[in-house]
């Protein structure tokens, strides 16, 4: 998760993608990164699926840094919640 909060910090994130089943702590401080850059952030499977998702064993959270590639990815979760 360091180079999620990397790239949140630098602003080089387009979109973060945090698991459902992260800790409350984890959630809040994501948010918080995100919300003072604007930077969108939702909410989407759990750990496992979302490391999965990028071919590693788990994550909580996740930086797509690609802008087209966030924008693809957000338009496809229209329907997941934001935190």
């Amino acid at each position: 998760e360091f180079a999620v909060e990397k790239a949140v910090k630098e602003k080089k994130a387009s979109l973060v993608i945090v698991a459902s089943d992260a800790s409350s702590s984890t959630k809040e401080a994501y948010l918080a990164m995100c919300k003072n850059r604007n930077i969108p952030i939702v909410e989407y499977s759990n750990k496992t699926g979302l490391g999965k998702s990028i071919g590693k064993e788990f994550r909580a959270a996740v930086a797509v840094c690609d802008k087209g590639f966030s924008e693809s990815i957000a338009e496809r979760m229209n329907s997941y919640p934001e935190i």
